[in-house]
């Protein structure tokens, strides 16, 4: 295999290596994002009747009590003194008849309104009861709407993204199983397979330090030494730590690599910014929706309209994104060079 040769495959390999690494990247960013998805309020709960409160009534004694039996008994005793013109009758009958009967029903008609004061009072108070339920109940119906339809609007978010995570899965998978073919052609010794060691004796061949893989002055010795002394970095998240921190040598050691990183990285972070703007409106359209939920229903249509466009905005996020375009093409490089060979 000549140089253009090898060229040619070490960049079939350096595509599927990175688009392998970008469909990674984007597949920890998802998962992380879709651990956000959240409903910002709490499920309604269903309110209880109470029992209900009647107000106390007093129960009222009756009054003058004593006097009404002086009076009566002395009444009694007269009328029935004059009826049987016998006085020991009078005393014996017509003072205790005189005396208690009044009392009595006096105070058989102060039970009874009692009584009634006591049962007004008690269905006042299941009146206000079942006043009180049904307005709980018609507030906990509209809340319990605006919850489950902002529940599935979390869902058909969360779908949105478990969609994302799967596609990139399968991408990453097809890579990997390409890639996997690519190694089989043994053009590459097995220490070198990974990414960092790709697009580094790429770079090597590509700059013209090297013009070969093996021998004192090949691609693996000079990795080898450039390993030894740090002049390169082949930890990919160590790497991503000097990107962080723009630790400069080691950025332009490895330059290449650094710059597909540097694709991925941008490609992501527009995704996840437009991912992110979208899911806080949606929740904040939630929170409003839920504080609304009893008022007029045109205004909280609105904001399920809202959520459903930003839906939307999500799906097309990620259904367009650069991310995916940038995967795409790498893929098609490495599948035009596996049907060529």
């Amino acid at each position: 295999m000549d140089k253009s040769q090898l060229m040619e495959y070490l960049s079939a390999v350096c595509d599927a290596e990175n688009a392998l690494y970008a469909c990674n990247e984007a597949i920890e960013q998802l998962q992380t994002k879709l651990q956000t998805i959240v409903i910002p309020f709490g499920c309604p709960v269903k309110p209880e009747k109470q029992a209900p409160h009647a107000r106390y009534v007093e129960k009222k004694e009756v009054k003058g009590g004593c006097v009404i039996m002086v009076v009566g008994a002395v009444v009694s005793f007269f009328i029935v003194g004059t009826a049987t013109q016998n006085g020991m009758a009078a005393i014996r009958f017509g003072i205790p008849i005189g005396a208690i009967l009044p009392y009595g029903i006096l105070r058989l008609a102060t039970k009874l309104k009692y009584e009634e004061e006591r049962n007004q009072a008690y269905e006042s108070a299941v009146s206000s009861a079942d006043t009180a339920y049904e307005r709980a109940m018609r507030e906990y119906k509209e809340q319990m709407a605006v919850y489950e339809r902002s529940q599935k609007v979390a869902e058909a978010t969360r779908k949105e993204l478990e969609d994302a995570i799967q596609f990139n899965k399968q991408t990453a998978d097809r890579i990997e199983q390409e890639l996997r073919q690519l190694y089989l052609k043994n053009v590459l010794h097995v220490s070198f397979r990974n990414m960092v060691a790709v697009n580094q004796i790429r770079e090597y061949l590509d700059m013209g330090v090297c013009d070969a893989l093996e021998g004192p002055t090949g691609a693996y010795s000079q990795y080898l030494q450039d390993v030894r002394v740090d002049r390169i970095c082949t930890s990919i998240d160590k790497l991503k730590r000097s990107l962080l921190h723009a630790l400069n040598q080691i950025v332009m050691n490895q330059s290449i690599l650094v710059s597909e990183m540097r694709k991925t990285n941008e490609n992501l972070n527009k995704m996840q910014s437009s991912i992110e703007l979208s899911i806080n409106d949606i929740q904040q359209q939630m929170n409003c929706a839920q504080q609304m939920a009893t008022e007029q229903a045109d205004q909280l249509e609105n904001h399920f309209v809202k959520m459903n466009e930003q839906l939307e905005e999500i799906h097309k996020a990620l259904s367009t994104s650069a991310h995916n375009e940038y995967v795409a093409l790498r893929e098609t490089n490495v599948r035009r060079y596996l049907k060529m060979c």
